[in-house]
């Protein structure tokens, strides 16, 4: 061979080896044997691996941990259990550096789930050198996440019976037992009836559990709601509910890198509600709940999740379908009645799509299909700041339904990172709502809502997101209040401690 064919020969193989994401791999000079054979030594890459910890300093805001391992060592504590632990879990996320030859796709989207788990980290950077012939020495810089996370919300949002108006405080505590676990707390209440048998109120606990590096979670959740009717033509009646929620569930991600995920869940819900008059006489409302106003259900519920990124955006796309058992003394009952005993399936689809740099339009679409009669607690829900804007919170709920929304984001301000501050957000929601044909109970006649409307999105700083838009119905129903939701307008304010 001709010293320009061996040369051709040795970048050949580098390419491979480039190609399939081993950036640290090369081919060296091709050597011939006197027996004609061509020997072409391979100098596959490895990394080395330095963990570093990085405490934020007193009076400083911001660290660049994305440096040398020498400016980086001058600010480490000794080397203590907890950061041992940190440096474990770190090289365990990060197999692919451990492997010869290195492959650098690998270990960039390894890093990206790292950087992205915000359990344990607040930021996470790294440097990749050359150290020798081959070796690179990569330096991971992370800094300790705050485990205490809380989040206060005031919103519009709830049904105005119950007062339209709510607080949500949400608090987060992460990697209680430094497994990357996290246990959530969440109260709800009327601001102008700040009482636990006044208005909205519900109480919440969760907690999250990861099983294996795949990220498979285990989730344990537990809610308690009591409302009471708070409409002045309602109040003579002390119409109020009270309900319970106990579920667990589990994720298993069946493909995850940082482009795609697809996860399967499956879980199981019980959940148990009373309505009363008169405050405390037992009083169903509708066709469905027993003589007493209670009704159960168990559900099992399977799902499959999936989720793409590109370059313009994301795909995001979700099914569930709910079986309704009849077992811890669900609510039974004859022929079409609602009950405990049902089927049902939940589906989403949604778009997020960069239009340049200033510019992102949302779209999403749910839907709810069933063949049976539901139960209130099951049904299919239209009407709020989270579904079709321009009507009160649940102003229509069936068995079966669909929502549709277009969402244009122009941003009119940005930080010094490029993201929005200040957005306008015209937008055009719909929806419909229909019960099973032998359903007894009866539905409004206007099903099918609509509006177009305008929104503002707006940042004074980062821990406080202000919202508030404005929808025009196409379609009047006769049920409308005075109330500020049935007027159009839907408010947020949310700041996070």
């Amino acid at each position: 061979m001709t010293a320009e064919q061996l040369s051709s020969l040795q970048d050949a193989i580098t390419l491979v080896y480039i190609e399939a994401g081993y950036l640290t791999s090369r081919a060296g000079t091709p050597q011939a044997e006197s027996d004609g054979t061509v020997l072409v030594p391979v100098i596959e890459g490895s990394a080395v691996v330095t963990v570093n910890r990085i405490e934020n300093e007193e009076g400083q805001d911001d660290i660049d941990v994305a440096c040398p391992s020498s400016t980086v060592t001058s600010r480490n504590r000794a080397n203590t259990r907890r950061e041992a632990d940190f440096e474990a879990y770190i090289r365990r996320q990060l197999q692919s550096a451990e492997e010869v030859p290195l492959n650098t796709s690998r270990l960039e989207e390894e890093l990206r789930f790292l950087s992205n788990d915000n359990t344990r980290f607040e930021k996470v950077e790294s440097v990749l050198g050359s150290r020798s012939d081959g070796v690179s020495e990569l330096v991971i810089c992370y800094e300790e996440a705050n485990p205490l996370s809380v989040s206060i919300n005031f919103s519009n949002n709830a049904p105005p019976s119950v007062g339209s108006e709510r607080v949500d405080v949400a608090l987060s505590l992460g990697n209680v037992l430094e497994i990357g676990d996290q246990f959530f707390i969440s109260n709800q209440f009327d601001p102008s009836n700040f009482s636990a048998t006044r208005g909205i109120n519900a109480f919440g606990l969760g907690y999250r559990l990861p099983l294996d590096r795949r990220s498979s979670t285990l989730q344990f959740r537990v809610e308690a709601n009591r409302n009471s009717i708070l409409q002045e033509e309602f109040r003579p009646l002390e119409l109020r509910a009270a309900s319970e929620l106990y579920e667990v569930s589990f994720r298993y991600p069946l493909q995850r890198s940082y482009r795609e995920e697809l996860g399967l869940s499956v879980g199981f819900a019980y959940q148990d509600g009373q309505t009363f008059v008169f405050n405390n006489i037992p009083q169903p409302f509708g066709i469905g709940p027993d003589e007493n106003g209670v009704s159960r259900t168990s559900v099992i519920s399977l799902g499959i999740d999936y989720l793409n990124r590109d370059s313009t955006g994301r795909w995001l796309s979700q099914a569930q379908c709910r079986f309704g058992l009849g077992i811890f003394d669900a609510t039974s009952n004859p022929g079409s009645i609602p009950d405990g005993q049902f089927v049902s399936c939940l589906g989403l689809v949604q778009r997020v799509q960069r239009i340049g740099s200033r510019n992102f339009l949302i779209v999403q679409a749910d839907i709810q299909l069933s063949p049976d009669s539901l139960l209130p607690s099951q049904q299919f829900t239209l009407g709020g700041g989270s579904s079709v804007r321009g009507y009160r919170e649940n102003i229509r709920s069936a068995d079966n339904g669909f929502r549709f929304s277009v969402e244009n984001r122009f941003t009119l301000r940005q930080d010094e990172n490029f993201e929005p501050v200040l957005q306008l957000a015209p937008f055009v929601d719909v929806g419909a709502v229909w019960n099973h044909p032998d359903n007894p109970n009866i539905l409004p006649e206007e099903t099918f809502l609509g509006s177009i409307g305008l929104g503002i999105l707006w940042q004074p700083f980062p821990a406080l997101d202000l919202g508030l838009y404005y929808a025009e119905p196409f379609v009047d129903v006769g049920d409308r209040t005075n109330n500020l939701q049935d007027e159009g307008f839907h408010f947020r304010v949310n700041y996070r401690l």
